[in-house]
């Protein structure tokens, strides 16, 4: 059964590589900006570290989006910088606390169903 995929693998946190669908907590941030919650909540991302600025693990995930619009690119990060020490690149990662991760699998396929899902309330 399609519905049931995704607890066959369940793992208690997420890790680096899998696919989430987060739920954007606009008070942990500081930031007030329903486009910002709209895009999060609504597009799936996947973690790429899960350590803070020092190198240390954390209980933070950073999270790598594809197409951000460009009215909320500033609320994103890059991790590109060029000799100067400014931030080029692509600004497609944001710091997402565990309890703002919703769901998350090894398989995008599993989160597609679930945005579906959500979309015709089923």
């Amino acid at each position: 059964m399609k519905h049931l995929k995704i607890f066959e693998k369940y793992n208690d946190t997420p890790k680096i590589g899998d696919w989430v669908l987060c739920n954007e907590d606009n008070s942990a941030h500081d930031v007030d900006d329903p486009n910002l919650t709209l895009f999060i909540n609504n597009n799936i991302g996947k973690i790429v570290s899960n350590e803070d600025i020092n190198g240390i693990n954390s209980e933070n995930y950073v999270v790598e989006y594809s197409n951000v619009p460009e009215n909320i690119e500033d609320r994103f990060f890059s991790d590109d910088m060029d000799e100067m020490g400014e931030y080029i690149g692509i600004f497609n990662k944001r710091t997402m606390y565990l309890e703002e991760i919703k769901y998350w699998s090894d398989n995008i396929e599993d989160l597609e169903l679930k945005i579906s899902t959500n979309i015709y309330n089923l």
